[in-house]
């Protein structure tokens, strides 16, 4: 009998075992944060595939006791990168558990892959990488509680930090993504987040201070659905789609004076699937650039496909008009019930994930996420 092989059978079975216990609880948001992996009928994973592949028949969520963290490649237009990575076409963007201190947290890692994939350099960090970690609280929301850029870790703060001033409850509900129980398919909610940013040097990342915000918390409108939606790939996926204005006006549902918002398309099987920025036509950047000047940009750059319409109704304070393919650009007028307000909002980036590979090699790399500080494990 061969005892290396047997003994690296009895580790795969003992792993395969303990993932299923970590993730007994299903049918949350959890599913929608981390990614897939392919298993077999013995649930070891099968690095060869991917969730949608013919030979993917039983997939899980990655599990924090995966003996690896492995990555998919995204393929972007050559020319639509941007910056330091124009050009170069791959994307690896990860979502996994991590477990410190007994407390389970959801780590997204984004590696733009500026180096060849498969050298050395490729998963470790650089100046165009992010990471950010999320998590949920049952019968609550699912929520984003830092995030990291090799220049600073930001957080946000939110009321629970009266009766956990040190613990990391503190940053429980920091940006709202939905509701923890998964919402139903076609329906859209929405909700007033208050909550405190922070940031400190990323070098620096310990110093994350103790304590309650001295200047009480900012409101933000939060709106939230789940439906079916086709991607850049062309893959048609079950999507949660949340977005985050600047600003929410309280006891209402409309974004008041807010010129910015984020919205991220969720999925089973690959956690964060896509990312979008909207800009109100008034919003100008600090180069003078205009919101129609980068939705122009973007759509004519080709890095995604057309992003999903809310239609009509999406708050009971605030209606849109369908979405508008110019040729030339992606725009939808919204009007604010309560003032009558009308703004027309503009598709100014996006990226979408949905054209997974596999690495070239294999890669492999171990979590790097050490870069976050610990109290948002305690």
């Amino acid at each position: 009998m061969n005892w290396n092989i047997l003994g690296v059978t009895l580790l795969q079975l003992f792993v395969a075992s303990q993932a299923r216990a970590e993730l007994a609880k299903l049918g949350t948001f959890y599913d929608f944060m981390v990614r897939d992996v392919c298993i077999d009928s013995d649930g070891i994973i099968q690095r060869s595939l991917i969730p949608g592949d013919a030979g993917c028949t039983s997939t899980r969520n990655m599990a924090s006791t995966d003996p690896k963290f492995y990555y998919y490649s995204y393929i972007y237009p050559a020319n639509a990168s941007g910056g330091k990575c124009s050009g170069q076409p791959y994307v690896a963007w990860v979502s996994y558990p991590e477990v410190r201190n007994g407390v389970r947290r959801v780590v997204m890692y984004q590696d733009r892959g500026c180096v060849s994939i498969g050298s050395a350099s490729f998963g470790t960090l650089d100046d165009t990488d992010g990471m950010s970690v999320r998590w949920y609280e049952d019968g609550k929301y699912a929520f984003l509680m830092s995030s990291w850029s090799p220049v600073a870790q930001s957080y946000w703060i939110t009321n629970y930090c009266s009766a956990n001033p040190t613990n990391s409850k503190r940053f429980y509900n920091g940006w709202i993504a939905s509701t923890a129980a998964l919402p139903a398919t076609g329906t859209v909610s929405a909700l007033v987040n208050s909550s405190a940013s922070g940031s400190v040097a990323s070098s620096d990342a310990a110093s994350i201070p103790t304590g309650c915000p001295p200047n009480g918390y900012r409101n933000s409108l939060v709106v939230f659905g789940r439906d079916s939606f086709t991607y850049k790939s062309g893959k048609t996926l079950d999507t949660i789609i949340s977005q985050k204005y600047t600003n929410g006006v309280p006891g209402a549902t409309y974004p008041g004076n807010a010129e910015g918002l984020e919205r991220i398309y969720y999925t089973d099987q690959f956690g964060i699937t896509r990312w979008e920025k909207w800009a109100r036509e008034d919003n100008v950047d600090t180069d003078g650039t205009t919101a129609a000047k980068s939705a122009a940009d973007l759509y004519a750059g080709g890095k995604c496909s057309r992003p999903y319409d809310f239609k009509s109704a999406i708050t009971s304070d605030m209606t849109s008009g369908n979405l508008i393919d110019d040729g030339s650009l992606y725009k939808e007028a919204y009007v604010y019930k309560p003032t009558n307000d009308r703004y027309v909002w503009f598709l100014t980036d996006c990226a979408d994930f949905s054209n997974t590979a596999l690495v070239p090699g294999g890669f492999d790399r171990p979590p790097i996420s050490t870069s976050f500080s610990s109290v948002l494990w305690n």
